[in-house]
């Protein structure tokens, strides 16, 4: 909550500055408030509301990958007052995958990983070549599966001691978001 309310004064500010100033700032206090939601481990906290509403204002105006990814994971699962679409999500994602973000690209390596029994199908294949997609944006969670996957021969994969040791020392490099 403490940072929610320290990105308030930005969001005043920004509203002199024009749409893009805006969208920053509605952007930043949507990350405050789902930030504290998914802390919380509570699915129905209300502070997914507050993000979704904060990032549903801004989304035509701003076309950020991780907003596009953000929103697309309120739409795949339904959370925080959006409906449950996942076309919709899952559309919003890969997009925000396209154009580089990584943890988008390391979520849809999961989806194919574990499949998701609705929309996408497992297959190792695909979600090997989004997790070093992923891998290449220094997402941590991707790094930490290709190196249990190097580890243990998993996702097609024979084991590989020394890849999987690779991959264990980058995670010092990694980055969550």
């Amino acid at each position: 909550m403490n940072r929610l309310l320290a990105t308030m004064p930005a969001l005043a500010f920004a509203a002199t500055l024009g749409a893009p100033a805006v969208a920053e700032a509605s952007y930043e206090v949507g990350l405050a408030a789902y930030d504290e939601a998914v802390a919380s481990r509570k699915p129905d906290h209300p502070a997914y509301a507050r993000a979704f509403s904060a990032w549903s204002s801004v989304a035509e105006e701003d076309r950020s990958p991780a907003l596009r990814y953000h929103l697309g994971m309120m739409y795949y699962f339904g959370i925080g007052g959006a409906p449950i679409n996942q076309p919709l999500g899952l559309e919003l994602i890969e997009g925000a995958a396209a154009d580089g973000y990584a943890l988008a690209d390391a979520y849809i390596g999961l989806l194919h990983d574990k499949g998701d029994g609705m929309m996408v199908p497992n297959d190792e294949s695909l979600a090997l070549e989004r997790y070093e997609r992923a891998a290449e944006g220094r997402n941590c969670a991707a790094i930490k599966r290709l190196a249990q996957a190097h580890e243990q021969g998993d996702l097609g994969l024979a084991p590989d001691p020394e890849r999987a040791a690779a991959y264990q020392a980058r995670v010092q490099d990694c980055v969550r978001r």
